[in-house]
């Protein structure tokens, strides 16, 4: 009986809802033409053609082609206080977007803590659900999106 009830006590502990909270920088192509997307993320972030892009430790890759309308994570952290700002400064040397018409945008100039276009980012809580196993993980995301148009 003692261990029909101790197994019942942690079946309802298991089925409990996990919360993580999360902030991620995110590019968005909203053109018609695909942009080439260039990361010289700081040396201790480095390994190979890719880069750490999360707490997790998961590689990005250092070079992308971002297809028309289409998104692209490039960093996340569990730090929820952080701003799309503190994380090209931290993280970041600098990143540079090619549009197909052969324009470059630099958002950070190597070596300087001058960052381009800090009012160019668009903000958006994000509420969603991951199952996990007896489990429903539930992440709060603040989402920080440079459109490149």
């Amino acid at each position: 009986m003692k261990a029909c009830i101790k197994f019942v006590f942690l079946s309802l502990l298991s089925c409990s809802e996990i919360e993580k909270r999360q902030t991620q920088i995110i590019f968005e192509n909203r053109m018609i033409n695909p942009v080439e997307v260039s990361f010289y993320p700081k040396k201790n972030l480095i390994s190979g053609n890719f880069y750490l892009g999360d707490d997790s430790k998961t590689l990005y890759p250092i070079k992308s082609k971002l297809s028309a309308n289409e998104t692209l994570s490039i960093y996340k952290t569990n730090d929820y206080t952080l701003g799309p700002i503190d994380v090209l400064k931290t993280k970041f040397d600098s990143i540079a977007l090619l549009k197909s018409d052969g324009i470059k945008i630099v958002l950070k100039a190597a070596n300087s803590s001058d960052i381009y276009l800090e009012n160019s980012w668009k903000f958006k809580e994000e509420n969603y659900s991951t199952p996990t196993q007896f489990r429903q993980k539930r992440i709060i995301s603040r989402d920080f999106t440079y459109e490149i148009k």
